[in-house]
Parts: structure tokens; sequence; C-alpha cells
């Protein structure tokens, strides 16, 4: 409901076109473009939406977008080659 919880989601979906576009035109760093923006929006979320002590299906939807955040920066760090850690 909040507009940087739509902002974070809509950046995910473009996730594959980048990576295509990136393969398509030999062109790694548009996958690093990427994955900086996404970053950065995953940070504005994460302030200005907090994730625990809510509702449940608002619980829900915020952990989903976490999870599926660090599972997009996961595979594209790995296609460029970059390991993550599994915990900090």
């Amino acid at each position: 409901t909040d507009k940087t919880e739509r902002t974070l989601a809509h950046h995910l979906t473009q996730f594959p076109a980048v990576i295509l576009k990136a393969a398509d035109s030999c062109r790694p760093n548009l996958v690093a473009d990427y994955l900086f923006e996404l970053s950065k929006k995953f940070n504005g979320f994460y302030n200005a939406c907090p994730i625990l002590n809510q509702e449940e299906d608002v619980l829900y939807s915020r952990l989903l977008l976490a999870e599926r955040t660090a599972a997009v920066l996961k595979e594209g760090l790995n296609l460029l080659g970059i390991g993550t850690l599994e915990r900090m």
C-alpha cells in the first residue's frame, strides 16, 4: 500500500528484462547498475516501511518483498561472479 513498496515491487519485476538486455548487448554493467538501484530502493523501503509489528497481511507482504529482494541481489551478483554471504 505504501509508495516505496510499490516502487520496490515494480523494480523487482524488471530483473529478467535487464538480464536479457545485458546478455544481448554484452554489457554486464547493466546488471550492476540494476542491482545498485535495487539496493537503494530496498534501503528506502526498509527505512519507510516497518516490517515487524504489523498486521499479518502487511507483515507477510513486506517479508516477501525483503525475501525476493535478497534472492534477486544474490542471483544478480552471482551472474557477475560475485559471491555472497549466507549470513552476517
